[in-house]
């Protein structure tokens, strides 16, 4: 499926429910299309919530200037069936169940989890159980993510579904902004992982609203003085216990939700939407849902090999290298007597983040990247040579060039 057509550079995007579609007994496999998506109520609902220009930036060549330049170009964005088919899925779900329940969104690497998100942020803001329900389900959307990506892709993404001004409201200013945000029912409210432990306290005493609590890929952990700052800023000590069962230094954001959560206990006024591409256990049993045989299980799932086969991510073992490496230590000191386990991980750590094994990677890693532009490149210039009359023998010369390279 494409919303523009643009001779060469048009882009298709997969349409499919799975992998493959499922088997349909009573007709072709592609029926959801015309049964489900091109109904006019669905129609509607998509032109209404999820059609929408985007304005997205690249970097690209410039042959005239001779180096890289940033372009801005607009495009129109229509779902793909499984970010309509989830967030579908969790407003209907919503509306059954009302607040003070949990959902988890297993979507992987190249799901579009940022539009995913803000989707569901505004619809989750005008959401009512009934056509007959004059107060909606939740008075505040709050979205929790790492600040790295709040400065970039999912703020502006947020940012350009608002129909109104003043319905995104990004907290720039503090705890003390946050919380008077949060008092003022402010529609949507975007802040950071940092900030939780607030967002969680404030929201579990302001019990008369209601509250949706969606929380981006938060997964990746701190260590060393990064992991000493995050534990700063957890107020109260709360959460202290995050990281006992663990050896080493590293703090993850994705412990510090789940304890604050489960800290607080279950609350009928918040509900949580967990979006994260590789949940851990705990992360499925209190985000997760039980399914027939008693595991938990995540509310809506877009796998990695689902991306693959799609081309929204490489496949990285499909060229991995692999080469070994010797290294001795230097002892400059008294021998010392020290857990093994955790000594073998710190001298690790030290050779694989010591600056001669960075540049020996890289070199390995560039030498292969360069080999391979260049090879894509002499195949372009040799079929835009091929096709202009008259220049066969160029193409020919092209061709022994690139076989004598080889």
């Amino acid at each position: 499926m494409t919303t523009q057509l643009r001779g060469d550079d048009t882009k298709f995007l997969p349409y499919n429910k799975d992998i493959e579609n499922p088997f349909n007994p009573d007709g072709y496999k592609t029926h959801y299309l015309w049964e489900e998506i091109l109904i006019p109520d669905s129609i509607l609902d998509i032109v209404e919530n999820f059609v929408h220009i985007s304005k997205e930036s690249e970097k690209v060549w410039d042959t005239y200037k001779g180096k890289v330049v940033e372009k801005t170009k607009e495009l129109l964005i229509f779902p793909r069936y499984h970010q309509l088919d989830c967030v579908r899925k969790i407003r209907d779900k919503v509306k059954e169940e009302g607040t003070g329940h949990n959902y988890l969104i297993q979507h992987t690497t190249g799901s579009g989890k940022s539009y995913e998100i803000g989707w569901l942020s505004h619809l989750l803001t005008s959401l009512y159980r009934t056509e007959k329900d004059t107060h909606r389900i939740f008075d505040t959307i709050i979205v929790v993510t790492d600040r790295k990506v709040l400065d970039k892709q999912l703020q502006n993404t947020i940012t350009q579904l608002q129909q109104t001004i003043g319905v995104v409201n990004n907290v720039t200013e503090g705890s003390k902004q946050l919380k008077e945000f949060l008092e003022q029912s402010k529609d949507i409210i975007i802040s950071t992982v940092q900030k939780f432990p607030i967002i969680s306290e404030s929201i579990s005493e302001l019990k008369s609203k209601t509250f949706g609590v969606i929380v981006d890929e938060v997964h990746s952990s701190q260590s060393g003085e990064s992991s000493k700052h995050l534990k700063k800023s957890i107020s109260k000590g709360e959460l202290s216990r995050v990281g006992e069962e663990e050896e080493d230094d590293t703090y993850d954001y994705e412990d510090i939700i789940r304890e604050e959560i489960r800290n607080r206990g279950h609350q009928n006024h918040i509900s949580y939407f967990g979006f994260t591409g590789t949940p851990k256990n705990k992360t499925l049993e209190l985000f997760g849902r039980k399914n027939e045989e008693g595991h938990f299980v995540p509310f809506h799932t877009y796998s990695m090999k689902q991306s693959i086969i799609e081309g929204f991510t490489l496949d990285v073992l499909q060229n991995f290298t692999t080469y070994s490496r010797w290294f001795k230590l230097v002892q400059t000191g008294d021998d010392k007597i020290l857990p093994e386990g955790k000594v073998m991980k710190e001298v690790i750590d030290f050779v694989d983040s010591h600056p001669d094994t960075i540049e020996q990677k890289v070199k390995i890693a560039s030498g292969i990247i360069k080999t391979e532009e260049i090879s894509k490149t002499a195949e372009k210039d040799a079929v835009k040579t091929a096709e202009k009359p008259g220049h066969e023998k160029k193409a020919v010369e092209i061709e022994e060039k690139m076989a004598a390279e080889a």
